[in-house]
């Protein structure tokens, strides 16, 4: 760590539900050290009883912070609800808590040998560089490493189907943010993996959403009935290689907004943009700023190194890189129309409430008076 400082080098990692990474940005010609750091780092790791504890410290302090987050909390638990039966999906990515305390030695040692292994891994390098001369560095480095011989097979992260018994989802919350609100009744949608292309076009839906909710435009009245049913709302979609998940976060004052017509109005507006579209000058708006950030990424190194490895071990070919940037120039409004029509459905639709847990004596009269006579007539947004 000290030499990667003293290399002024930029590194981090991450976790998910599919993949880890680490990365490091440093000058080009101190890679080399990078990758006998790598390399290093690949087998050379001896878990001891002192570094278990304090990974386990560590991982307990970090835990607690993640459930003070109720809002995070309350969406994961809904998701892992609806999750079916023995689906890795189904397990929170933090883990099970009771669980920590149980890991040994042993069970984390097998686990770094049988995963952190050249058989599942893929190295990512992005810079000034001659490739002849970095791919001999990296036979140097990593070709006498063994795979590992009991790597267990990819799971089958497909989704057949969800639960969909589970009508409705309500959970309490006591979120500092939440306590303007007061409650967010939320329609989920289910969607594809992210290595079919509707999974992309619909990210780019959620993107021209954003921009309808910030602006407050026509999509933005006909969503929330010109806000009599909510007064402002989050768009969030994530993709994972099982599914993917479109949420609209509906919110109003110190109330909880009525979920069958939230459901229904929400419903409704899916089914005009099925029907009819965007307004074609948000789709432009959209398209032009979305590709002039795809274009500067194109000049970060370590965004260029990040969407390669993605590509590679989410997308299934590296090649798929610029998928994104490519589907979105030939967007349309008929490939918004079709996709709209396809997923955004009641039988792929659930919903998730979080409220406040509390309210005082004062709490209906203050609600009553910011949602239907302040909000009603001015907009903090505007």
């Amino acid at each position: 760590l000290k030499k990667r400082d003293e290399f002024n080098a930029s590194y981090g990692d991450n976790i998910g539900k599919d993949i880890t990474y680490f990365y490091t940005e440093i000058p080009s010609k101190q890679l080399e050290f990078v990758l006998d750091y790598e390399s290093d780092r690949m087998i050379n790791v001896n878990i001891d009883a002192e570094m278990l504890s304090d990974i386990k410290d560590r991982y307990k302090t970090d835990l607690d912070e993640y459930y003070k987050n109720e809002i995070w909390v309350a969406f994961s638990t809904a998701t892992s609800e609806i999750m079916p039966d023995g689906h890795p999906y189904k397990i929170n990515s933090w883990g099970i808590p009771e669980q920590v305390d149980s890991l040994s030695i042993t069970k984390c040692q097998t686990w770094y040998k049988n995963y952190f292994s050249p058989n599942n891994t893929v190295l990512v390098i992005v810079g000034d560089i001659i490739p002849q001369k970095i791919t001999k560095l990296v036979y140097d480095y990593f070709g006498a490493i063994a795979p590992a011989g009991e790597l267990p097979q990819d799971p089958d992260l497909s989704i057949e189907y969800i639960n969909k018994h589970i009508s409705g989802y309500e959970l309490q919350a006591d979120a500092e943010w939440m306590r303007f609100y007061g409650s967010a009744v939320t329609p989920l949608f289910f969607m594809p993996s992210v290595r079919d292309d509707d999974a992309i076009v619909l990210g780019h839906i959620e993107k021209i959403l954003e921009i309808s909710v910030e602006k407050r435009d026509d999509l933005w009245k006909l969503m929330s009935k010109n806000r009599r049913l909510f007064i402002d709302a989050e768009v969030d979609y994530f993709t994972l290689l099982g599914y993917s998940g479109f949420s609209i976060i509906t919110l109003n004052v110190l109330r909880k907004g009525s979920e069958n017509k939230i459901k229904k109005q929400i419903l409704s507006t899916f089914e005009f943009i099925g029907e009819n579209g965007v307004d074609n000058e948000l789709l432009d708006q959209y398209k032009k700023s979305e590709l002039l950030n795809s274009y500067e990424n194109d000049y970060s190194y370590s965004k260029i190194a990040r969407s390669l490895g993605r590509a590679e071990l989410i997308m299934g070919d590296y090649h798929f890189y610029k998928r994104k940037t490519e589907i979105l120039k030939q967007l349309t409004n008929e490939d918004i129309k079709e996709v709209a029509k396809k997923y955004f459905n009641e039988k792929n639709m659930q919903i998730v409430t979080i409220i406040i847990n509390e309210k005082n004596w004062f709490t209906p009269f203050i609600s009553f008076i910011a949602n239907h006579i302040v909000l009603r007539f001015w907009d903090p947004e505007n």
